[in-house]
């Protein structure tokens, strides 16, 4: 059920009023932005939300277990939202992927007065991105989404069912990070780091910048030779020399790695002496 205070139901109930949506996009590296379809921008609990050309579908939303989905038409221009990026090349770089979005409608007794608050409309995340030309289309799917997981979470097979570092491996991610400086040459999927760690150890690993234009964003770590990181997909602008960062180890979820390099055998939870399947002629 959503709510709304006393003074924004007797707003709606006068007949006479102006209203706006605002948007709100909380993007995984920890950027904020805020929009609104008000031309003359407004200011909504202290957050300052400016005009972009923003349209919304029609929100989708069912009792029960079905996925609400709402999709955004963004037609931007090429000004600089964060980090110099323009909101095309946030969409492109990867930016607005998984993004919590809140869609919020404020109704004004005047032009520019939100003090009747705002009503939720819709939340969720971004599920899916797509750039044509100047225009940005964002699918939102409601959290009920997360549910869309694979039944049985816990198969028999040789891997491991943990996930590095979870509850169920036990270690902490705090004894293993490394943290290292960029060198000269990297672009955006090659990183030379100066670390001394034996080759292969970042494999299937992360590392997550803490400074400079990639701050705040992680990638998967493809592979790691000679202190050079390869990571996939590459960040969305070539880290500069100087950049500060942190890396986490891989595991490749065999018992051997789990013994050796983590030590951590009495938690392994793979089946790797079950028989493989074969097919008998």
């Amino acid at each position: 059920m959503k709510t709304a205070s006393a003074e924004y139901q007797s707003i709606l109930a006068s007949g006479l009023f102006w209203a706006a949506d605002l948007f709100t996009l909380t993007l995984t590296c920890g950027e904020i932005l805020r929009f609104t379809t008000e031309a003359a921008g407004l200011t909504v609990n202290g957050n300052a939300f400016s005009w972009t050309n923003i349209q919304r579908t029609t929100i989708k939303q069912t009792c029960g277990l079905e996925v609400g989905q709402v999709t955004l038409q963004w037609n931007a221009d090429s000004s600089p939202l964060i980090r110099s990026l323009s909101a095309g090349q946030l969409a492109s770089f990867g930016f607005l992927d998984r993004a919590l979005v809140e869609i919020d409608r404020v109704v004004m007794a005047s032009p520019g007065d939100t003090s009747a608050g705002t009503a939720s409309l819709f939340m969720g995340y971004v599920a899916q991105v797509e750039v044509d030309g100047p225009t940005i289309s964002l699918q939102i799917n409601s959290p009920l989404d997360l549910l869309n997981a694979q039944i049985p979470r816990n198969l028999y097979q040789s891997g491991c069912v943990w996930g590095l570092f979870d509850a169920g491996c036990g270690l902490s991610s705090a004894a293993y990070v490394v943290t290292g400086t960029v060198q000269s040459g990297c672009t955006t999927t090659q990183i030379p780091s100066g670390l001394t760690n034996p080759d292969f150890y970042f494999d299937l690993g992360q590392i997550a910048f803490t400074s400079g234009q990639n701050a705040g964003i992680s990638r998967g770590v493809r592979g790691y030779q000679g202190g050079v990181f390869t990571v996939f997909p590459g960040f969305p602008v070539p880290p500069a020399s100087g950049d500060t960062f942190q890396a986490l180890p891989g595991c490749d979820k065999t018992r051997t790695m789990c013994s050796q390099r983590f030590g951590n055998l009495a938690r392994f939870r793979g089946y790797p002496f079950v028989p493989v399947p074969e097919t008998a002629l």
